[in-house]
């Protein structure tokens, strides 16, 4: 039998996930702009 998952916790995983995602993106487009800027 599957377990249901705790809200709270497929909570926090979607905002460390989001997170993460910003944090790269800002990453990304700093180097890019450096390159394009060239």
């Amino acid at each position: 039998m599957k377990e249901k998952l705790n809200p709270k916790v497929v909570v926090s995983i979607v905002y460390i996930t989001a997170m993460f995602m910003a944090a790269m993106d800002a990453t990304i487009v700093n180097v890019a702009l450096q390159t394009i800027s060239r």
